[in-house]
Order: structure tokens, then sequence, then C-alpha cells
């Protein structure tokens, strides 16, 4: 358990750029206003005496929302039925650390479930999930009305380990031996202590499903795409909204996603630093993702990019340019890098822009 144990500082997160900080929030408790109850973690009486419970049941009053501890994508969603385990509706959130792991939360014997909550769905912190027990275990133990609340360390009903010579519980929310054992963690040493990515704070979350989040589902995520830094939004030349975000990821190039009206396409390696430059109230929105260039008549070879109003036109021997307004219209129709004019030496000045097979006018 040393990564969830381990404190989150901003000056200390190597995955973090400069000014992150904004983008971590505490876990919250799942309820607004709620009764402490004696079924703690690892708390062995109640219906299963001498049983260790694997969470925390939060009692409240009747129809009181059951909220997402912090932002986080909803992973599993579980009618009660005979496949609930005790749980009844519940409803299993998962949680990007700093650090690039995952934690799950648990949210069980729910009233009913939201009808926004599904799997792939992405929430901000407070989002409600649902509405307080009434369900399964939760109705029928005669307790308090409550939410039984886990931190776990994998999106299953169950338990995410399995010790060696034990076997499951048949109802789920106790175990044999201590909780963390089987992958279970203290709500109370998690709760208002560690810290989550959370990019409701830069316009995401809300309870709907970003397609730019989905993509970063695709890309990998924070091990595999990198760890966000902001999120910058600017006008493009018809007044359209382009987003943009930065990811880091150690030892790799830093990497951007961009979101305008078409979709949203990953930028990498030294095409970033050409989009940065680039003035996007003259270049638009993407219109489609960075792709190899077709080598020009001097032999030269790169990276091109596609968008509303212009391009951006890489290469290792002369850098990283945008080609917009009539300059684009001229260049493709010269074919772009496979004709006359090649791959773009610098962008304009005194009205025109160099390239390898000689200048082309420019606003």
């Amino acid at each position: 358990m040393k990564w969830i144990a381990k404190k989150v500082a901003c000056a200390a997160l190597a995955l973090l750029a400069a000014g992150a900080c904004a983008d971590l929030k505490k876990f919250a408790f799942p309820m607004a206003k709620f009764v402490p109850d004696q079924f703690v973690f690892d708390n062995q009486v109640g219906l299963f005496k001498g049983k260790y419970h694997t969470g925390v049941d939060f009692a409240g009053a009747k129809d009181a929302q059951i909220l997402a501890v912090n932002f986080g994508k909803v992973e599993v969603v579980v009618p009660v039925g005979p496949k609930d385990f005790g749980l009844g509706n519940c409803v299993i959130l998962s949680h990007l650390l700093p650090d690039g792991n995952k934690l799950y939360s648990l949210y069980g014997h729910l009233s009913r479930i939201n009808e926004d909550i599904k799997p792939g769905v992405w929430v901000a912190q407070g989002h409600p999930v649902g509405i307080v027990g009434g369900s399964a275990w939760g109705e029928l133990n005669k307790y308090p009305i409550h939410v039984h609340f886990e931190f776990k360390t994998a999106p299953v009903l169950g338990s995410p380990k399995k010790p060696a010579g034990k076997e499951q519980e048949v109802w789920f929310g106790y175990q044999s031996t201590p909780s963390e054992e089987w992958g279970y963690l203290d709500p109370y040493k998690i709760i208002g202590k560690v810290e989550a990515l959370s990019f409701d704070e830069v316009g995401r979350g809300s309870g709907k499903q970003p397609l730019y989040w989905a993509e970063y589902d695709r890309l990998g995520g924070p091990s595999g795409f990198g760890v966000a830094s902001g999120d910058v939004q600017r006008k493009g030349p018809t007044g359209q909204t382009v987003r943009y975000q930065r990811f880091t990821l150690p030892g790799k190039p830093d990497r951007l996603l961009a979101e305008g009206n078409t979709g949203v396409y990953a930028i990498s390696g030294p095409m970033v630093e050409a989009f940065l430059a680039a003035d996007i109230a003259t270049l638009g929105s993407p219109l489609q993702g960075e792709h190899d260039a077709e080598r020009s008549k001097a032999g030269t070879t790169g990276r091109i990019m596609e968008f509303e109003k212009g391009a951006l036109v890489w290469s290792a021997k002369h850098g990283g340019f945008a080609v917009t307004g009539v300059t684009w219209e001229r260049y493709q129709r010269f074919q772009t890098t496979a004709g006359k004019f090649g791959f773009p030496k610098a962008s304009p000045s005194g009205g025109k822009q160099a390239f390898e097979g000689g200048s082309l006018p420019a606003e």
C-alpha cells in the first residue's frame, strides 16, 4: 500500500508541470450529511460477528443523495438482484492518482442508481450517484438506512485480492481476515488526506461523457499518455472554441490533446511546440491527427497535421511551422510537401513564407 500512503505534495510531483496543483482534489465523504456509524472498517460487530467489515457504513436521511467522492469514471453498475452478493444496487468509480495508479470507490445498498450513471461516463466530485440505501442487505439487516462504502484496488464487487488458503465470503462487505489483506483500504485514511486528479476543475466531468477523456483513455491514460498539466481554450477563426491540454510522461516528450469542432486529436513530439507557437485564431480547429507527410523533392521527410484554415508542417531539417490563409490555399494547389515548394523553412515574414522550393505570398 506504499503508493496510497505517500503524501501528495505539489512540489514533489514529478509527473505534474508547474501550476498543476489546481488539478488535484482530496477525496470527500459520499454524503453531505451523515450519522457516524458503528460499522467502520474492520469492525467485527453486526450481522456477521467475527468477520471483518470491508468498508464504512454511512447512515443518512431517507432519499439523501450519495455523491462521487472525487472526479472519476463509472466502471461498474450492478442492479439489485441475484448477482449483487448482498450489495444491492451498486456503483464502482475509478479515480486517477498523481502517481499513475488508480483507486476505486464502491457505493452499495443504494435504493436507486441515477439514470446518468452508466459505465464509461465521467463524473465530477460531488456528482449524485444514487439515493441512500435500502437494497439487499442494506434493507434486510434492519440497520439504519445507509450506504456501504469501500475503497479498493480493483473494480470488482468482491475482493481485489485472495490471500493464500482463504475463500471469498458468500456475502460481500465482510471478510474472514483483516480487510487490507483482501485489497480494501480504510476510507478514514483516504478521505480528506489523499488526492486524485480532478479534471472537472478545468471544465471536464459534470456527468457527461467527454470525447476528450474517451480519447485519453484510448491512448493509455496517465500511465500510457501522461498526466495533465492544465487546460487552455482559444477562439478559432469562426469564433469556435479550440481546447487543448498538455500531458507529461517521465522520459518522453510532452504530448497534447486538441479538441475542436470535428473531434479530439493527439499531438506529440516536436509537433507540440509547432502547435503552441501557432496562432489558433488563424489556424482553426484540427481536422485530423498528425501523420507522415509525403517526401519532398529535396528528399526531406516529416509530419503534417491539417486544420480548418491551414496545417502544421514539421521536418527535422527545418523545424515546424504553421501554413495558413492564402499561403495554405496555394500550397495545397502545389501538392503540399510533395510538390514544387516542399517543406516550409520559416514562419511568414515580410508578406511571404519561405519553403524549400521558393516562397509563397503570405498575409
